[in-house]
């Protein structure tokens, strides 16, 4: 059914646009709320385009600041250290602490950040808009850059179906709502305090990381490389059933032979090793309103976060007697080629085919968050990436390989220093995305009780 709007000549010419779909009703209605609520306010008049640009002679590494390291939730670059020789024409604009960068492409996907330290230069890709305060604090304008107001905005100026990007000067022209300055100040409070608490989340984790490595001997440069060349016997092949020689590298056989010399067990000892269930991709739903389903997508080395999950029809689900996985299990995706990782659950939902699940047997074994931090590590990933078979392009594990992995434990000071750690980088990343919400809630409750005034 056609859906019609009429809008006055001399507001299409000032739009220089002729597509429909720019006039829809709501968008156009929005266009006028928020030209009143900010009353001429614009982000350009709170921001400067950083102009600062990358030399590759300026040093031999740096953090690349791009889309595809973007976490869509919590608007930070993850770590993302390139070779300057190595570096991408993208990468353009020198980034300080503080920097609010705009995704330009795909702007419904909402890929923007907020720079956090870094001990390496830090490089912007100009597939963002790169923005530097002029005096208001860079947290509230970032809690603004995540509220649906600005999203709305952005994706109602794209351009191109297939493709869909809005320029910089799309970007710098969006109605900028500015509220008391007490109320700036307690939501620019709430995302530093969102920021500071990933930040103790990574650091968490990378004190476990590096408790681990210490401990195994990891931390040596003998495993950083594999040999371009090596021997295996012939028994060796006899005992593998594989003839790739991939399989053969001695690196993970090395890891291995570490880990059983020392206190060591296996995921079967210790899990129950199960499957997903293979869904209807036709029940699938794009958003969180049905019921929430764990795909191989969604699988990162960290944990579930049930709310960021798609779903599938709730009344095709109560259909399925396949039970849920529950709070405290571990998914590992099946599917992949540089990476097999691990998540633990917080919450009970359902698991997809392709997916492994497993299960503690008892209080007694091994932490769930012992488990998934030796998977995610150097020494899982080796074990995994090892059992890999590759067809056409995409590389599978199985349950057995999964099962199989062996799993150092060192001594029960060790298991329990591991867990604590992993645990602690798991609240406080919860709590960083709590306080995160509690941010562009407010700012978009602000927008709309200003309205109503």
């Amino acid at each position: 059914m056609a859906v019609w709007n009429s809008v006055n000549i001399s507001y299409v010419l000032s739009k220089n646009r002729i597509d429909a779909e720019f006039y829809k009703e709501e968008d156009v209605e929005l266009e006028f709320f928020l030209n009143k609520l900010c009353n001429g306010e614009k982000l350009k008049y709170v921001t400067k385009e950083v102009t600062e640009r990358f030399n590759k002679n300026q040093c031999e590494e740096f953090q690349y600041n791009d889309i595809g390291n973007t976490d869509l939730i919590y608007g930070n670059v993850k770590e993302n250290i390139i070779k300057s020789s190595e570096a991408p024409g993208r990468a353009t604009f020198i980034n300080n602490i503080d920097d609010v960068l705009i995704s330009s492409v795909r702007p419904n996907r909402n890929a923007n950040a907020i720079i956090n330290e870094n001990s390496y230069l830090q490089v912007g890709s100009n597939g963002f808009c790169n923005l530097r305060s002029n005096s208001l604090n860079p947290n509230y304008i970032f809690a603004f850059s995540k509220t649906k107001y600005f999203i709305a905005t952005l994706v109602r100026a794209t351009t191109s179906s297939m493709y869909p990007s809005v320029s910089n000067k799309d970007i710098l022209n969006v109605p900028f709502f500015m509220p008391e300055a007490n109320e700036i100040l307690a939501i620019s409070e709430k995302i530093k305090q969102s920021r500071k608490l990933l930040l103790d989340s990574q650091l968490y984790f990378n004190q476990a990381t590096a408790l681990l490595e210490k401990e195994l001997g990891l931390d040596n440069s003998d495993l950083d490389d594999s040999p371009n060349k090596y021997i295996s016997s012939f028994n060796d092949v006899i005992i593998g059933k594989r003839l790739d020689p991939e399989f053969y590298n001695p690196r993970a056989k090395t890891i291995v032979q570490r880990i059983k010399n020392l206190e060591h067990t296996t995921i079967a000892q210790n899990f129950y090793v199960k499957n997903g269930f293979p869904w209807n991709s036709k029940k699938f739903l794009e958003d969180n309103s049905g019921e929430p389903v764990i795909r191989i997508r969604d699988i990162k080395p960290t944990y579930i976060d049930k709310q960021n999950l798609t779903s599938i029809e709730r009344n095709y689900a109560n259909t399925i007697t396949f039970p849920k996985a529950k709070a405290g299990d571990i998914v590992v995706g099946m599917d992949g080629l540089k990476y097999f990782y691990g998540s633990i659950l917080e919450e009970d939902c359902m698991v997809n085919q392709r997916v492994c699940h497993i299960e503690r047997k008892s209080p007694d074994s091994i932490s769930s968050e012992y488990t998934t931090f030796i998977i995610n590590s150097k020494i899982g990933q080796a074990q995994l990436l090892r059992d890999m078979t590759i067809a056409t392009t995409v590389g599978h594990i199985t349950n057995l390989n999964v099962a199989k992995l062996v799993i150092p434990i060192v001594s029960k000071d060790f298991h329990d220093n591991i867990t604590d750690l992993v645990r602690k980088s798991i609240n406080a990343k919860k709590k960083s995305k709590v306080l995160l919400k509690q941010a562009i809630d407010r700012v978009e409750e602000l927008i709309e009780e200003a309205g109503t005034k």
